[in-house]
């Protein structure tokens, strides 16, 4: 670390890296970034970056936009005629793939190695993010990856991809935020479990048109307002630590 630019850089990944080992310590990780959210949200500061104002007395709380999405979604969907024009359901946008884990991919610790998860992850975004578009998208950069439980040799796992959100708030192109899940199937007991979760972010060509996602279930609103608010809160710290790094040189 040798300018202010580098330790910028090594502290926002600092930061990045502390929150990701807490919610790989947690259970139920999806519950546990909502709650980080939240507690992000009624920030002051947080509420000045989003909102222009930081009034705790009117402090939105991810279940209260994730309801008002929801909310949105049910009329639209329940009124396709007049209300989904440039909107797809989100399940519409999923694809999915299934592997056998193989002993060549086994690391030193006896599980699979994170590295091809996260590669298979990323070639399933990618082509979710191709198709959804039309056109070949620009990876942005990978948000949110947490690695639940670990995976192992014979397993049967299956990558489930979805669009959750598209925005023009993240950039000055559009963006395509696709989760994809790696779930581990067993079907000698009849159940599933999700190992793995990855987010990758996609840019679109300027100009294009994406189509407006719509959850269909309150579930589903709450995975996309939790990543949706955790996304944009990153950009917006990342601007001003850019901004403050630059007023110094």
């Amino acid at each position: 670390i040798e300018t202010p630019e580098d330790q910028a850089l090594f502290d926002q990944g600092a930061n990045r890296a502390t929150t990701a080992k807490r919610m790989r310590k947690e259970k139920d990780t999806s519950e546990m970034m909502r709650l980080h959210c939240d507690q992000l949200l009624q920030r002051p500061e947080t509420q000045e970056m989003l909102f222009g104002s930081s009034n705790t007395d009117d402090t939105v709380t991810i279940r209260q936009a994730a309801q008002e999405l929801f909310s949105d979604a049910k009329q639209r969907l329940a009124m396709p005629v007049i209300g989904t024009n440039g909107c797809v359901r989100l399940s519409d946008t999923c694809l999915s793939n299934t592997f056998i884990m193989q002993p060549q991919e086994q690391n030193t610790a006896g599980s699979i190695f994170g590295g091809f998860l996260a590669k298979r992850a990323f070639e399933l975004a990618f082509s979710t993010a191709y198709l959804f578009t039309g056109v070949a998208p620009k990876f942005k950069e990978v948000d949110k990856v947490v690695f639940g439980s670990p995976t192992f040799v014979g397993d049967l796992v299956q990558f489930k991809s979805s669009v959750l959100y598209t925005s023009t708030a993240m950039g000055p192109n559009p963006t395509i935020h696709v989760e994809v899940q790696a779930i581990v199937l067993s079907p000698e007991m009849g159940n599933t479990k999700i190992a793995n979760t990855f987010n990758f972010t996609f840019a679109a060509p300027e100009g294009t048109h994406l189509k407006r996602v719509l959850p269909e279930s309150h579930e589903e609103s709450v995975r996309v307002m939790t990543m949706y608010y955790l996304d944009l809160i990153q950009k917006l710290q990342d601007d001003e630590k850019e901004a403050s790094t630059n007023s110094l040189t």
